[in-house]
């Protein structure tokens, strides 16, 4: 980097004085960054590290370049070998160097990219020249291998951020279900609960939620001692179905002789109980006398 000048007519200037105080910072820093005529690489990423080194994100510096080519300020234009290369318009006017250095970044620099310009001179006029002095990062000189990225680079606005994908409701509550937390689980843990996930839901296609949490609660209860993983409750899965409804109870007609059989058991007169009535005798009663019944008959 190199020192140079700037004249008290850069802060009242009519333009620049209304940009922002960072993108004002930064027309300044590439002053220092710019060869002796002028030309700098305009890698946001460099240009970050130079001028705005504690800054993580390149992207606003990308939107500042962009900023002071759209106000004349400087050109841009694009090398095969060197990517994004950036021009100081009128730099040799107002910066006078002592032995000023012939750019080797001017030769990569095409006019194709062309913005326009302030006719205002005093924008650019920066003074009286001082000798090259300092040095660090510098990008005024070419490297010796051409970054890749560099071609590709374009001062565009950040995309959008893709919208996270939906939860997947089963999924989050076999793995809740098994003691792991689903936002941060290892990728073999994930494989794991999917690939148990897709055999309970061969097992049970309408499978719900509560239904994973419901059986395997039921797993703890019955094996206490063994640890509950996606795989043991698919391999139990079936164990914990729900129990099938219970038929309507049918009734049971009344048979012929019924009282005879029931003074004669247990729980006739002197037994259980008393009844008068066929439908006051209980239905397990009424059961044992049907099958001795059916035991006398020829």
């Amino acid at each position: 980097m190199r020192i140079r000048t700037v004249k008290p007519e850069f802060w009242g200037h009519p333009v620049m004085s209304r940009l922002p105080d960072s993108v004002r910072l930064l027309a300044l820093g590439l002053l220092n960054v710019a060869d002796d005529e002028g030309y700098f690489f305009a890698d946001a990423q460099l240009i970050r590290s130079a001028i705005f080194p504690f800054d993580e994100d390149s992207s606003n510096v990308r939107r500042m370049i962009d900023e002071l080519s759209r106000i004349g300020y400087l050109e841009l234009s694009e090398s095969k070998e060197h990517g994004l290369i950036g021009r100081i318009l009128k730099f040799k006017t107002h910066q006078k160097i002592d032995r000023a250095n012939e750019s080797k970044i001017k030769p990569y620099y095409v006019s194709t990219n062309l913005r326009r310009t302030f006719d205002d001179q005093s924008l650019l006029d920066q003074g009286s020249g001082i000798r090259d002095q300092g040095s660090g990062i510098s990008l005024a000189t070419p490297p010796v291998v051409a970054c890749e990225s560099q071609k590709t680079l374009k001062l565009e606005s950040p995309k959008a951020a893709k919208e996270p994908k939906p939860r997947n409701e089963l999924f989050d509550a076999l793995a809740t279900a098994t003691g792991k937390s689903p936002n941060a689980l290892a990728k073999s843990e994930g494989g794991q609960i999917a690939k148990a996930l897709k055999g309970i839901k061969q097992a049970s296609p309408d499978v719900s939620a509560q239904e994973i949490r419901r059986r395997a609660e039921g797993y703890r209860r019955k094996y206490r001692d063994a640890a509950l993983t996606p795989t043991a409750l698919e391999a139990h899965w079936s164990e914990f179905a729900p129990a099938a409804p219970k038929p309507a109870d049918v009734p049971i007609p009344e048979p012929q002789g019924w009282r005879e059989i029931l003074r004669d058991s247990k729980y006739g007169p002197g037994g259980i109980f008393e009844a008068s009535s066929w439908a006051q005798v209980p239905r397990d009663v009424k059961q044992v006398v049907v099958e001795r019944i059916q035991q006398t008959k020829p």
